[in-house]
């Protein structure tokens, strides 16, 4: 619904019946609404249920889109930083998530496991999140409740990207064959979480290699 100063209440997007069908004002359905937010570009994000959860966008037209799908067990807290990422907490998997702003999952933070232990954020716990707060994208305040026992926990975050300290190498200088294999160690200038294959073009002559990370631990 859209209320006015005037306390005049219209309905601007929705059926009235259950669905996640896109459209424009009441040409558009959702299914159990639970958060709402206003990006900084002036449109309304409304998480809601479907066979997944569903981020949805709701321009000052009415007109709705679907952002993303994502696999979420119960979302209780939605907030969005200056550069339009997500933050939602997953409830039943008792984790928060960092979504970019086509709605992907860039980060989990959480072990999965029910608990209120603090740590790194894949090692730390929650018990049930649900209200966020975020404040100045530097900080995300989280709501834990345990039967009577409540939790504000604090998540502090990080925006500096690390930045390469070296890149060295025990192999000399020369020449050498194919199918021989040169270490190459990259140091960066904090302790880094690799995920996926990282690959890094090295200058050869006239047609550069292109070597895949292997292994590696803390900041190297």
């Amino acid at each position: 619904y859209k209320i006015t100063d005037e306390s005049v209440v219209t309905t601007f997007a929705g059926s009235g019946s259950e669905g996640t069908v896109d459209g424009t004002g009441t040409g558009a359905s959702f299914w159990y609404p639970t958060q709402i937010e206003m990006g900084s570009d002036g449109n309304l994000y409304v998480v809601n249920k479907g066979d997944k959860w569903v981020i949805r966008k709701i321009t000052p037209e009415a007109v709705v889109t679907t952002v993303n799908t994502f696999d979420a067990n119960g979302v209780y807290g939605l907030k969005i930083d200056s550069n339009g990422n997500f933050w939602i907490s997953d409830k039943g998997n008792s984790n928060i998530i960092k979504a970019n702003s086509s709605g992907q999952t860039i980060l989990t933070i959480g072990s999965g496991r029910r608990g209120s232990d603090d740590g790194n954020f894949d090692v730390a716990t929650f018990y049930d999140p649900s209200g966020i707060k975020l404040i100045n994208d530097t900080t995300l305040y989280v709501i834990e409740a345990r039967y009577s026992v409540s939790w504000i926990r604090k998540i502090v975050i990080d925006n500096t990207a690390p930045t390469v300290s070296s890149v060295s190498s025990d192999s000399s200088d020369g020449t050498y064959g194919i199918g021989h294999i040169i270490p190459i160690a990259v140091t960066f200038s904090e302790a880094v979480t690799v995920t996926g294959t990282p690959q890094l073009t090295l200058e050869t002559g006239s047609t550069d290699a292109v070597v895949d990370y292997t292994s590696g631990s803390g900041g190297t």
